[in-house]
């Protein structure tokens, strides 16, 4: 496992969850990664790309709001769906 993995319990996972459905909405991108089981440096790649999740800035915080997460979760499943890499448009590598 790279040192840029994030692991989650299963109990922080329903954390999470659990906070973004009482209106703490937001993720830190640590949180995020850990959510999504990706690693930070793939997740500052996606960003680079244009792919990651919208984010948002609260002073020096940058924060992924639950919406935000919705949405880009929609994408990657609207990506995958239609056989496509990272961006809707750019084709799969095989």
């Amino acid at each position: 496992m790279s040192e840029d993995t994030v692991t989650l319990s299963r109990a922080e996972y329903e954390r999470l969850l659990e906070a973004a459905e009482a209106g703490d909405d937001s993720l830190t991108i640590e949180e995020f990664c850990r959510a999504e089981k990706v690693s930070r440096s793939t997740y500052y790649v996606m960003r680079d790309e244009k792919w990651g999740p919208t984010e948002m800035r609260v002073g020096d915080s940058v924060r992924i709001s639950a919406q935000a997460r919705r949405q880009w979760r929609k994408e990657r499943e609207a990506a995958a769906a239609a056989g496509v890499g990272r961006k809707l448009g750019e084709a799969a590598h095989a």
